[in-house]
């Protein structure tokens, strides 16, 4: 129906701009006027379960998004036509999840099984299927695995879109240092920071960013001359795109 799809519409724009509760309340009506017109068990349910899904996860509320992305994979799964890439990116996002709960291996369960889908069509997803191995790489960082980490970001970085490719740099930077390979964590670094400037543009605050983090590995292995002269660039962009903020960095240095 047009007023379920408006409904829906309305509450992904107030998600965007931070006003979830005002969100949940829309994706709540999309879903009481769903089910009157469709029944409780039709897939044109699943566009609201995915959206209350995100929206309790902006909201922390882990385990009611959770209840709503499986109510989202078995509407998903119970179609005749089964949309695999559907499918794939749902079980990315119940991955991300249970990540975010620390329970690694049920992460690694649905990051695996987002890969299995992305396969079943004859569409490659290379970048999709990178961008969801760097998850699996992260997971075997923070897990101490740093062979199985290392060995998916060789086999992936290449394939995946830059803006994954910035976080495969990173993180191959932060496994070097564990490795006490300094002089190609800093390199990995400088990666990043090429890409996020290519990327987004050379006076985004994403590259700030990038150059703050840059600085501290600098800073934590007593490069302070070249720490001191990143910060500068950090600070430049920082002042010019968020003047506030700015002003507390400018006191931080002082």
């Amino acid at each position: 129906s047009i007023k379920a799809r408006e409904l829906n519409i309305s509450a992904n724009i107030l998600g965007r701009q931070g006003m979830h509760t005002q969100a949940l309340d829309t994706f709540m009506a999309s879903l009481e006027l769903r089910e009157k017109l469709y029944g409780k068990d039709s897939y044109q349910l699943a566009p609201t379960y995915l959206g209350l899904g995100i929206t309790y996860r902006a909201m922390g509320q882990l385990d009611q998004s959770l209840k709503y992305y499986e109510k989202a994979e078995k509407t998903y799964l119970n179609r005749e036509f089964i949309n695999n890439a559907q499918v794939a990116v749902l079980y990315i996002n119940i991955g991300n999840i249970y990540r975010e709960k620390l329970d690694y291996q049920k992460a690694l369960q649905y990051f695996e099984q987002s890969i299995i889908f992305f396969n079943k069509d004859q569409e490659p997803y290379l970048a999709d299927i990178a961008g969801v191995n760097y998850n699996i790489a992260e997971i075997y960082y923070v897990t101490n695995d740093l062979v199985k980490a290392s060995k998916i970001i060789n086999d992936n970085i290449n394939n995946a879109n830059w803006w994954d490719q910035i976080y495969y740099y990173e993180l191959r930077s932060f496994i070097n240092q564990l490795e006490g390979n300094l002089h190609e964590a800093s390199n990995n670094y400088l990666k990043a920071i090429d890409l996020t400037i290519s990327g987004y543009g050379d006076e985004s605050l994403n590259v700030a960013l990038e150059y703050l983090n840059y600085a501290n590995f600098l800073i934590t292995n007593n490069q302070f001359d070249e720490a001191e002269k990143i910060l500068e660039n950090a600070y430049v962009i920082i002042k010019k795109t968020q003047p506030e903020f700015g002003e507390i960095l400018s006191n931080y240095y002082i």
